[in-house]
């Protein structure tokens, strides 16, 4: 009899670490991979090369990763057919949640799919709207922003505003200069205005403060449309000459904002916590986010021609490190009650057991105890691929034609020519996560 308990123990571990264990991802295989530009051609190929490491459970990260990856290529098409499948399968997850819990509740959250952490799937609309920016398509980025809103807006609705990342400040700032590039003053003061507020929430929450260059585009679109007193109070965050500077705006120059991705994506790693009577302890784990700073952050953006060099520093406007680590505390916060339960559900079947007459029940128990214990795992899984911050610099310059280059750890990087007409705004994109 014991050793059919033995031999039964063995397969239900077989099949826990089968289909309740983390996907083998090489990240660090995927890190070089970005950073060697040449393998851009081949990234279709690579990607059918690592789709199995992901699994049946972490498709959604599949697609995330093949976004960042097409869009680290500057292919900003196929990098939005990836996004849009990671939209629809999270979409897809969130309508299942209840069935989904229900499945890890018995056994361990590798069990079911990954749906995304909250940020993450927000961040989908977000680097989607960014892609149509670098196309030029400034219609469907804004359509991207508002789906991002309302997706915000279902979780606040569901926890009850018991969340820190209850709107995306970057993304109310993209929608605001797309606005503007389209003619639209008022529309793009509002954006503004309301990206100045989150901004607000992000530096008491993020330690992320109003960028300068915002309150730069809040007050020409109040001059705009003739709403300077509602911006008033808030150009304060600017610089000093901020409203001089917009009364002197020629409406014959263009305009250049630049996106600099930077630095690695936080990584999961796993707190284990011992609860309750120590002779048989209840064990709980959490996932927790380890950060890692960017080497540089002192970059700056510089466009040249026969006139001279016109130059705009960057300035941090989304720091990934940070809503992350408050996201997933929040998350651990409102997960916490459905841990302990399922811990306490586990002792109890232990304890059951292990008081039992029948030795080899008493046995089984107290194997089940410590198997339980030895394979419950905090889920790590997360997507790796988001850089650690994104800066904004911005410059409005005569229409003409343009060197570009971008400044960052001391080294001056070549990114093109570009030719600018009155009006004109110009997108462009830099990464630099390794």
């Amino acid at each position: 009899m014991r050793s059919m308990i033995l031999k039964g123990f063995l397969i239900l571990l077989t099949f826990s670490m089968t289909y309740g264990c983390a996907p083998k991802i090489d990240y660090n295989a995927m890190e070089a991979y970005m950073g060697t530009n040449n393998n851009c051609a081949g990234v279709p190929e690579y990607l059918t090369g690592i789709e199995k490491q992901y699994g049946k459970n972490a498709r959604l990260l599949f697609h995330m990763d093949s976004a960042m990856i097409y869009m680290h290529c500057g292919n900003f098409e196929k990098s939005n057919t990836s996004l849009h499948k990671a939209e629809e399968i999270a979409e897809d997850l969130w309508t299942k949640s209840i069935s989904k819990g229900a499945a890890s509740f018995i056994t361990n959250e590798y069990s079911v799919p990954y749906s995304g952490e909250d940020f993450e799937n927000a961040l989908i609309n977000l680097n989607s709207a960014v892609n149509y920016l670098m196309l030029d398509n400034t219609e469907e980025a804004m359509v991207e922003v508002r789906r991002l809103d309302a997706l915000l807006g279902v979780y606040n609705d569901k926890y009850k505003d018991k969340n820190i990342y209850k709107e995306d400040a970057l993304g109310r700032y993209i929608s605001g200069i797309a606005y503007e590039a389209t003619g639209k003053a008022s529309d793009a003061f509002i954006d503004y205005l309301n990206a100045v507020k989150a901004y607000e929430n992000y530096a008491a929450s993020y330690s992320t403060r109003v960028p300068s260059v915002l309150i730069e585009d809040l007050a020409r679109s109040a001059l705009k449309s003739g709403r300077l007193d509602e911006a008033r109070p808030y150009l304060s965050y600017g610089k000093a000459d901020v409203l001089e500077r917009a009364r002197n705006y020629d409406k014959n120059s263009a305009r250049v904002v630049l996106l600099h991705y930077n630095g690695k994506a936080p990584v999961k790693v796993q707190d284990k916590v011992l609860v309750g009577n120590m002779a048989k302890p209840i064990t709980l784990v959490f996932p927790r986010y380890l950060t890692s700073s960017p080497s540089c952050t002192d970059s700056r953006l510089t466009l040249r021609n026969s006139n001279g060099d016109y130059v705009a520093g960057a300035e941090l406007v989304e720091d990934i490190n940070a809503i992350s680590v408050k996201n997933l505390g929040d998350r651990k916060v409102r997960r916490t009650a459905k841990m302990i339960a399922r811990a306490a559900v586990k002792g109890a079947i232990a304890n059951s057991m292990e008081r039992s007459s029948n030795d080899n029940v008493a046995l089984a128990g107290a194997i089940f105890r410590i198997a339980s214990s030895a394979l419950e795992q905090a889920d790590l899984r997360a997507w790796r691929t988001l850089p650690a911050e994104i800066y904004l610099s911005s410059l409005i310059i005569p229409k003409g034609d343009y060197d570009v280059f971008y400044e960052t750890c001391g080294s001056e990087k070549p990114m093109g020519k570009i030719s600018l007409g009155a009006g004109d705004t110009k997108f462009l994109l830099h990464r630099s996560p390794y």
